[in-house]
């Protein structure tokens, strides 16, 4: 338009659309300045910060609020989440409103002390969800520049599920898209670094590019890595890298994430060899992994939910652990829409190399230099389909079985195995280190598992090696959601072995049958045999178990029960928790339990002859008897009646009697009551009473509350004999004590505890009976008095005195800063002293230091310092003038002088010397009192020409060069002995019977020592040692080095040579050509043999050969020129060849080589049965019961005479028999011979 045109109404209406437009930009404007004046408001004013908390949602809630709305601060904010509820402690925000005018928070400064993330577990599973991720499109966006949150931690029903004790965020939110310019979550020794972008909506192409670093330290290992996720949301891919400890790479394609139908490809490679992965911080373990791979492929629809998902793993990663065979995993599964399809399961397991006792997983190329050392390979393999893996594993009924084929089953698996060795752990030393020895080996088997979820028949056969003995399992079960149908269950092992059938459901009856032959066998600490039967039956809340068990031996780590019987019916709940039974149970009659015992000891000392306890009725109301027959004439007997009831045991001991051979005697003087529960004990005051002679003692222990008393009047020392036996020793007088103890916690909740106890004797004697110089004389020790007391408050205090008739004695005083129970005594302060005198230490008894008889003084002062942990000894003591028989070695040793000091050190010098023979011993060295550790001594001996022993059968002479270290668990012995001159005569009495190989002697027990025994020690015998024994005469020579491991048997490593000796075989005297004992480090009792004994007649030589192992040596004959075995016995025994032999020493000849060739008894019997017809003889036969092997031979003239000729084997003794009867009754015998006689016997028949 033409403005110089423009007519007056156009230039109205134009001035009008001014005016508007003028009129809104000043409405405009007051809103603007309004708004502004309302933001300036609510930023800078408490009541805007309270305005804005007043329009917040439900879900979220304030408290503590104070400052601005720009700048204010809260103690807790807290919002619902899905699950749970998300909850802020002391924050602080700084943010500017401003920035709301250009769609955008920006949160300049979030700082808070806590957050807390509480989840709970929803009664109800969530269900499958139809609708997928829709993205988060925001209005406005989000900056924050600053964030620091402190102690932040994730939580499932009170469990913490993530804690970190820091997280710092520095990033966004623009336009939809993420942006992480930094996210660190921290602990100590944990960092988790997240940075990237992602687009946050649902758009299958938006882009995702994120970053992660992490440093993650354990107890036990730094786990450090680093990884990425790009690409798109219909197509990502994910990269993570380990570098430590375990090098290895996971590569993921992920396919349209954000649909119904996710799919991937992955891969998870193992990239060097032998890695060290700890698996079990707490135990340490540690698995090691070489180089391999696995694929993983499968889909997942999130609609139909676990149903869906289908993946495929296939591939092979090499794992071994400490102690345990390395593996190779080779498998191939597949899980489609919840059926588990087993393809291929592989184990094989490598065997360890013979020239690498570690076996770590090589590379291929390393491992395939190796291959032909491998001792052996083993394998698993596993193959078939579960159809409902979630049923199964739940162990319930398949949800879909009406979908099966007919022929379908629900689960299909079998497996089977190869030349398996299990590694289980083998902690018999006491220690948690795993150990490479195999308990199991060479294990063959195969199993099956048929049948529909929930209802199987599992099947498996198995052989094998457990402990070096053969094992093997067959089983047969139905195994249900409620029940376990045994049909046959056989376990066969190291001769024993364990049968078993029966149901258990809602009703059980199963019987099992044990039988045991050798103990032993099963374990290296047991001895003995067992037989069981039991039988399990009624329902399953009341199942009783009834039964028997006999064992001729039962033996444990030196601990022995002999003929043991025990017949028993009781509920079976009840061995685990009898407190946990109903009423109707308890109250059930039927409750009987027989045990018999005939002989009860520990590490060689009898406790009981026998044992003998009945116990019947209900588990509400029983009666119990118990005697015990003691040793040395004592015994025990008791009688009570119990029952359980309201969670506690009660009974009323109404009868006990302890008596010993001198009738003194014990006897209860009133009913005992006794209460048992969980967590206390009681036991109301009770006394004993005999001879005059009272003890009483009451206790109430209840969790920290307990209490403890006792009172002694008028003990007699006589009673101690029983213990004193050990020692050949006797005791007499009397002696008076007190015992209060109590403990409980203060008004502060602190334990507290006090303790007074006294024990006093006055005018005691011990004796013994010397038998020395073939007269018995009565040794008496007068006791003219003994303390011992102890109190405790705060701190605790010891005294204890000993005074002898002839003025020796013994004082110790030591006071501790702390209560004996308390955590702190062992480092509180400690304080003692102590003085001994004796002036004459011949009136110690022998039996006390091993039958050895002293003479000398001993002088010492002790004082005490430190704490028990850190322990300061001033010791000065000293032995003098001193002289010791050591009657078992024929000993005599003189000039003892030994000194023992210490200044406030944890370390006691000792050093002295004695005489043995014509060579004197030196002796030094210390004894180490560490902090917080135990005692350990350390002696070297050194000595040259030193006696051993002078007895009639050993005279040795030695230079000793040894040391010996003794702590609380091992004794270590080492160094050498050089052998000057020896003489050893060992003498077999004629009356001796030596056991065969299958005689048991039940006095071999197997001990547990608690200190074990370590040895290396050198023995040189030198050129003068002699030794004559089981026919032997001759010199050694040689050296032997005998070695022993704390854990192992005595072994030997050396050769001893025999020389210029003689052997004595049938009966003839043989000179040693060549002896040699060969120990190449096995048992030392079993070296390998090489003997040679011959004689010369004429010119032939004829001798005698022992070759191989002591344990299977072999004999064998030989000659020069070449004989036959007979003609080289005859020209052995009778110095001519058999075709020369009278009649009778032919005979003898034929027994001796018969029994050289291993014929046998059956043989000899045959033979000895040929000649009596032969020679018309009435009897021929050997005579082994004298323990002098001979022939006899008898020959019937009359009804009423015979005639007997004997030659003796190996002593070449002839004896002439004559016997006649002169009736039924009446006989005269006479023998000419080495024991001439006669006798005029009479015979009696029962």
């Amino acid at each position: 338009m033409n403005p110089k045109k423009m007519n007056r109404k156009d230039a109205e209406e134009t001035g009008i659309l001014g005016l508007v437009i003028k009129r809104i930009f000043q409405s405009l404007g007051i809103v603007f300045m309004f708004l502004v004046l309302f933001l300036s408001w609510a930023s800078q004013s408490r009541s805007g910060l309270t305005w804005v908390a007043g329009q917040l949602p439900s879900s979220v809630r304030a408290t503590g609020l104070s400052g601005e709305l720009g700048d204010f601060r809260f103690s807790q904010l807290q919002v619902d989440v899905p699950g749970g509820v998300l909850t802020v402690f002391n924050g602080h925000v700084q943010w500017n409103l401003f920035d709301l005018m250009t769609e955008t928070i920006a949160i300049n400064h979030l700082q808070a002390e806590q957050l807390l993330v509480a989840l709970v577990t929803r009664k109800e599973p969530p269900q499958p969800t139809k609708t997928l991720w829709q993205g988060v499109e925001l209005p406005i966006n989000i900056i924050i520049r600053d964030a620091a949150v402190s102690n932040v931690s994730i939580t499932q029903d009170d469990a913490t599920l993530v804690a970190f004790d820091t997280i710092n965020l520095n990033g966004g939110v623009s336009q939809n898209r993420l942006d992480l310019q930094s996210l660190i979550l921290s602990a100590p020794g944990k960092k988790l670094d997240l940075r990237g972008t992602a687009d946050l909506r649902a758009k299958p192409k938006g882009r995702v590019a994120l970053e992660h670093d992490i440093e993650w330290r354990t107890d036990q290992q730094i786990i450090t890595g680093a990884g990425s996720i790009n690409g798109t949301w219909q197509k990502l891919e994910i990269a993570q890298q380990l570098s430590s400890p375990w090098q290895a790479r996971f590569d993921a394609h992920v396919n349209d994430i954000l649909g119904q139908n996710i799919t991937w490809e992955s891969t998870l490679a193992s990239l060097a060899p032998s890695q060290h992965v700890v698996t079990k911080e707490q135990q340490g373990a540690v698995v090691e992994l070489g180089v391999g791979q696995l694929r993983i492929e499968g889909a997942y629809a999130p609609e139909f939910g676990f149903e869906s998902l289908r993946t495929h793993i296939e591939g092979s990663i090499p794992v071994a652990s400490e102690g345990y065979s390395a593996w190779d995993a080779d498998l191939d599964v597949q899980l489609d829409k919840g059926a588990l399809a087993i393809r291929s399961l592989k184990l094989m397991q490598k065997a360890r190399s013979k020239t690498d006792a570690s076996a770590h997983i090589r590379s291929p190329s390393a491992a395939s230099q190796v291959e032909n050392q491998n001792v052996s390979a083993a394998g698993l393999s596993i193959e078939g389909r579960i159809d409902d893996l979630v049923a199964f594993l739940a162990n319930k009924s398949a949800v879909n079985t009406n979908t099966l084929q007919d022929n379908a089953t629900g689960v299909n698996v079998s497996g089977q195995w190869s030349n398996l060795s299990w590694p289980l752990l083998n902690d018999e030393a006491g220690t948690s280190t795993p150990q490479a020895q195999a308990l199991v080996e060479n294990s063959n088997g195969q199993f099956t598992l048929l049948g529909n979820t929930g209802d199987y028949a599992f099947n498996i056969d198995a052989k094998g090696v457990w402990r070096n003995n053969d094992f093997d399992v067959k089983a047969q079960l139905g195994v249900g959601a409620h029940h376990l149908n045994i049909e046959r269950l056989d376990l066969m092992a190291a001769g024993a072995r364990l049968t078993a059938k029966g149901l258990i459901g809602d009703q059980v009856d199963v019987v099992a049958d044990i039988s045991v032959p050798s103990l032993q066998q099963l374990h290296p600490l047991a001895a003995g045999d067992l037989t069981a039967n039991a039988r399990f039956k009624g329902p399953r809340d009341r199942v009783y178990l009834e039964g028997d068990t006999r064992a001729g031996l039962l033996q444990w780590s030196g601990f022995a029960a002999r003929n043991i019987n025990l017949s028993a019916k009781l509920p079976a709940i009840a061995i685990a928790d009898i407190y946990s039974l109903s009423p109707a149970v308890l109250k059930a009659s039927g409750l009987q339990l027989v045990l018999s015992v005939g002989d009860v000891s520990s590490q060689s000392v009898q406790l009981a002859e026998s044992i003998n306890l009945t116990a019947g009725g209900s588990l509400a109301d029983h009666g119990l008897d118990l005697n015990l027959s003691l040793p040395r004439g004592a015994s025990m007997a008791a009688q009570m009646a119990g029952g359980v009831s309201k969670n506690a045991w009660s009974a009323q001991l109404s009868t006990l009697n302890i008596s010993n051979r001198r009738n003194n005697s014990w006897t209860l003087q009133q009913t005992a009551q006794i209460s048992v529960s969980p967590n206390s004990v009681t036991v109301p005051k009770f006394c004993l009473i005999g001879d005059g002679q009272r003890l009483c003692a009451e206790l109430d222990l209840a969790g920290d509350a307990q209490t403890v008393s006792a009172d002694l009047e008028k003990f007699a020392l006589s009673n101690l004999d029983y213990f004193l036996k050990v020692y050949d020793l006797n005791a007499s007088g009397q002696a008076n004590g007190s015992l209060m103890y109590s403990r409980g916690r203060d008004n502060q909740g602190e334990l507290k505890s006090s303790l007074d106890a006294n024990l006093e004797a006055k005018q005691a004697e011990v004796f013994w009976f010397d038998s020395d110089a073939d007269q018995v004389e009565r040794v008496t020790l007068l006791i003219d008095s003994f303390t011992l007391s102890a109190d405790q408050k705060e701190s605790l205090n010891v005294s204890a005195s000993l005074l002898f008739a002839n003025q020796d004695s013994a004082d110790f005083t030591a006071k501790f800063a702390a209560p004996f129970e308390s955590p702190q005594f062992r480092t509180a302060a400690m304080s003692g002293r102590g003085t001994f005198s004796i002036e004459d230490l011949s009136q110690l008894p022998p039996s006390l230091l091993n039958d050895v008889s002293l003479t000398g003084k001993l002088m010492g002062n002790l004082e005490l310092g430190g704490s028990i942990d850190t322990p300061a000894v001033s010791l000065s003591a000293d032995v003098m003038q001193a002289t010791a028989k050591v009657r078992n070695l024929g000993l005599s040793l003189n000039d003892i002088e030994l000194r023992a000091r210490s200044n406030d050190r944890s370390q006691i010098d000792i050093d002295g010397s004695l005489k043995s023979g014509e060579g004197i011993l030196n002796v030094n060295g210390t004894l180490r009192l560490p902090q917080g550790g135990s005692p350990s001594l350390k002696l070297k001996l050194v000595g040259d020409d030193v006696q051993l022993a002078n007895t009639s059968e050993m005279q040795i002479n030695a230079g000793v060069n040894l040391t010996a270290l003794l702590d609380a668990k091992l004794f270590t012995f080492t160094g050498g002995v050089n052998v000057n001159s020896a003489e050893i005569d060992f003498k077999v009495p004629e009356s001796a019977l030596l056991p065969s190989n299958d005689v048991v002697l039940l006095g071999d027990e197997v001990h547990a020592n608690s200190v074990l025994t370590q040895l290396d020690v050198t023995i040189d015998l030198g050129t003068k040692s002699h030794v004559q024994a089981q026919g032997l005469d001759a010199k050694l020579l040689g050296k032997l080095r005998v070695l022993k491991q704390p854990q192992g048997i005595m072994r030997g490593d050396g050769q001893i040579n025999i020389s210029e000796g003689r052997y004595v075989a049938y009966g003839q005297e043989l000179e040693i050509s060549s002896g040699v004992l060969i120990f190449d480090g096995g048992s030392i009792d079993d070296p390998n043999l090489d003997l040679r004994a011959q004689r010369e007649v004429e010119t032939t030589t004829v001798g005698v050969s022992i070759t191989g192992r002591a344990s299977e040596p072999r004999l064998n004959l030989y000659s020069s020129p070449t004989m036959s075995d007979q003609d080289i016995l005859a020209v052995l025994i009778f110095k001519k060849p058999i075709s020369s032999l009278e009649s009778r020493d032919a005979l003898t000849l034929l027994k001796i080589a018969d029994s050289v060739n291993g014929g046998g008894l059956d043989h000899l019997s045959k033979l000895t049965h040929h000649l009596e017809e032969t020679l018309g003889l009435s009897a021929l036969e050997i005579n082994l019961a004298d323990g002098s092997p001979g022939l006899v031979a008898r020959k019937q003239l009359t009804s009423r005479f015979s005639l007997s000729y004997g030659y003796g084997l190996l002593d070449a003794t002839q004896s002439l028999f004559m016997r006649y009867r002169l009736s039924d009754r009446w006989s005269v015998k006479a023998e000419l011979g080495a024991d001439s006689g006669a006798d005029l016997r009479y015979q009696i028949e029962y």
